[in-house]
């Protein structure tokens, strides 16, 4: 057994979406990181393989931690537009909703270490991003575009 299959199987990714003990050590080296599906398997895949000596491996993971990255971004857009609708549909006992929207986003800002006007800044962000804007989400999700390129299209 290569040391390969054995730090893959050591993260228990054996149900990756291809089988990478089929793959010999030239299909391995050119295999393109970034044409493959980004979640957490590729994650622990990138972790866990060493890049091989030539450029164009060093490359493509490069690309693909830029989609890995752009994945984490959208994921966390949308937990943030969860909490935050969350905190408003069913507020803390004695508040209003609007005073739950605040404190809501004052936690997000603790959790984040961001000041308050980074807080709404963000909350602000992921929520138009999620909710007026879905398709660009999914996009910035498969990895397709960076969360700057999101910005930059959702801000028109």
């Amino acid at each position: 057994m290569s040391t390969r299959s054995r730090s893959i199987r050591s993260v228990d990714c054996v149900a990756a979406q291809f089988t990478l003990d089929a793959l010999s050590d030239e299909q391995w080296r050119s295999m393109s990181w970034t044409g493959l599906d980004v979640d957490p398997t590729l994650v622990m895949l990138l972790d866990e393989i060493p890049p091989a000596a030539d450029g164009f491996d060093r490359l493509e993971r490069i690309g693909t931690w830029e989609q890995v990255i752009a994945w984490a971004q959208a994921r966390q857009c949308a937990e943030i537009t969860r909490y935050m609708a969350d905190s408003v549909a069913e507020p803390a006992h004695g508040m209003r909703a609007d005073q739950a929207g605040e404190s809501a986003q004052s936690e997000v800002g603790l959790m984040l270490t961001l000041a308050p006007g980074g807080a709404a800044w963000r909350v602000s962000d992921a929520r138009t991003l999620v909710e007026d804007f879905p398709a660009i989400s999914a996009a910035l999700e498969s990895g397709a575009i960076t969360l700057t390129k999101a910005r930059i299209i959702t801000e028109g």
